[in-house]
């Protein structure tokens, strides 16, 4: 993950510059940059509201940017033939009734976005119920991890050393049993 916070900390004095890096942060790595809007909301770098306005309409965006994009694919015969003969019309029945819950389960999932969401626009998914669901996932999803990050800054900023200390050992140990826990899933999955 890229350390976004310098350049988040030297944009946090122009409240425009935040807000930029910050909805242009979500193309790039959408999760990171939300840790670091949230961490720089709690560490009081900037307005709460602007920095998570700035994420949102980033992240929604980018989600209707790969819709388009997959749907700009259908203005070429060869590229609608191949998604025709790939995925022939069931499929795109099965996508445009279960729209929303997929638009909702794939934020959640990352890796999942970009591909589920192009996919949307090249099988004509109607855009409405697509839009309302990008809408309301993104505040969601956001919210939350935006509120848990800003909510940890806070208690960073004002643990003591020795806390702070603490903190990143405790972190660190979540990484750690977090890699370790998912290398153990995916090779029960790989002998299963």
């Amino acid at each position: 993950m890229p350390d976004l916070m310098p350049v988040i900390a030297e944009s946090a004095h122009d409240p425009f510059l935040l807000a930029l890096s910050l909805f242009l942060g979500t193309f790039v790595l959408e999760d990171a940059a939300i840790a670091a809007g949230g961490a720089a909301a709690g560490s009081g770098m900037g307005d709460v509201g602007l920095i998570f306005a700035a994420l949102y309409a980033g992240i929604v965006t980018g989600d209707l940017g790969l819709y388009g994009l997959g749907a700009l694919g259908n203005r070429y015969k060869r590229v609608e033939d191949w998604v025709r003969a790939k995925a022939g019309n069931r499929i795109g029945e099965v996508v445009s009734k279960n729209a929303i819950m997929l638009t909702l389960t794939v934020r959640t999932i990352p890796g999942l976005r970009m591909p589920t969401y192009i996919a949307f626009g090249l099988l004509r998914t109607p855009f409405l119920p697509f839009f309302l669901a990008v809408l309301g996932g993104a505040l969601v999803w956001t919210g939350f991890l935006f509120a848990v990050t800003a909510g940890l800054a806070q208690q960073f900023e004002m643990a003591s050393d020795e806390d702070k200390i603490r903190l990143m050992i405790i972190f660190a140990l979540g990484v750690l049993l977090t890699v370790v826990g998912v290398r153990y899933i995916l090779s029960r999955r790989r002998n299963a």
